[in-house]
């Protein structure tokens, strides 16, 4: 929220204008995500409607309830959108009034964007990126045709203004351009750190010296990158790296490769653990064309091969309805670790 040179309060959303309308309210209220839906419709003089976790569980009945809103805006994590894509009937015949889907809190991925398109061709499809620690959303993109059949994943957008962006190498240097570092968040929306919790703090907060003065920081714990095209690119969580046979592989590479396989629409990599120790890497697969059957599962690790080192390549591949998710709508590692 900013002044005008009045002092009235005049809501600039850098994500796209919003008008009068309905915000979908998917994410409990104590997930920061909330944040997004409820105080922009409360500043826009919109309506918010709220999806349950109980109502949550029947899809069926959840869509039906979702049209009752005539949504407009939508708000939630793409592993949210990803089950409702899962029935078919969740298109613009369902909700002819929407215009934007706007997503944040996990990484949305292309089959996901373009699916929405396809069903909803008169809505924008907006990806956000921003942890907690600094006001949830900082970068923002409306996403086109051209991202999705990039030799890339999706960009996570330019940061708004107010907010720089560094990439912080392990030596604690700033990556050079198109480099890969830590996303490091500087600007007046980073908090001044963890409540009663300052050992905590004091790893992640920082006062930098910038050239308009001091500036609090924020690392991550998220590794991107600049594209050519000025955008950020999230790469996946420093603290998905494993060490396996030696190697040091982010889980969220294999993952991302995994989505580039003809027919898969999400895709999680865990490790399973015999006490302290990796035993091997599984992936789990949501796909729209396969059984899961023995032969889907040796093109799934074949095709792999093709992409990345043998030793990054899961040894057991598991087929899935949808990816489990949490209460805040993401997907649930744990649950899938417990399922190796």
């Amino acid at each position: 929220m900013v002044t005008d040179g009045n002092g009235n309060a005049v809501l600039l959303l850098f994500i796209g204008m919003v008008d009068s309308g309905t915000f979908l309210n998917q994410a409990p209220f104590s997930f920061d995500l909330s944040v997004m839906d409820t105080y922009t419709a409360l500043a826009t003089g919109c309506t918010l409607w709220g999806v349950d976790r109980m109502l949550q569980k029947d899809v069926g009945k959840m869509l039906r309830f979702m049209k009752e809103g005539n949504l407009n805006y939508w708000v939630s994590t793409p592993s949210f959108a990803d089950m409702c894509l899962a029935d078919p009937h969740f298109n613009s015949t369902l909700l002819p009034g929407m215009r934007q889907f706007m997503f944040c809190g996990e990484k949305l991925t292309k089959g996901t964007a373009e699916e929405l398109m396809d069903r909803f061709p008169e809505a924008k499809v907006i990806n956000t990126y921003g942890p907690t620690e600094s006001t949830v959303a900082v970068t923002s993109v409306e996403i086109t045709r051209e991202m999705i059949a990039a030799d890339r994943c999706l960009p996570i957008g330019q940061p708004k203004p107010g907010t720089e962006i560094r990439l912080i190498r392990e030596d604690g240097t700033v990556a050079a351009h198109g480099g890969k570092g830590e996303i490091q968040i500087l600007g007046d929306t980073v908090s001044p750190g963890y409540y009663m919790n300052d050992i905590k703090a004091r790893k992640v907060f920082s006062i930098i010296d910038c050239e308009d003065g001091m500036e609090r920081a924020y690392r991550t714990g998220d590794e991107g990158f600049f594209g050519e095209d000025g955008m950020l690119y999230y790469v996946g969580r420093i603290d998905l790296q494993v060490k396996f046979h030696g190697y040091r592989i982010e889980l969220g590479d294999i993952e991302n490769n995994l989505l580039k396989i003809d027919g898969v629409q999400a895709a999680a990599v865990v490790p399973k653990w015999n006490e302290d120790k990796i035993r091997y890497l599984a992936a789990f697969v949501a796909s729209d064309n396969s059984e899961g059957g023995f032969e889907d599962r040796k093109r799934i690790r074949e095709t792999l091969k093709t992409m990345i080192p043998e030793y990054m390549v899961p040894k057991k591949v598991s087929f899935i309805d949808r990816l489990p998710m949490t209460s805040n709508g993401k997907a649930d590692r744990k649950r899938l670790e417990e399922l190796v």
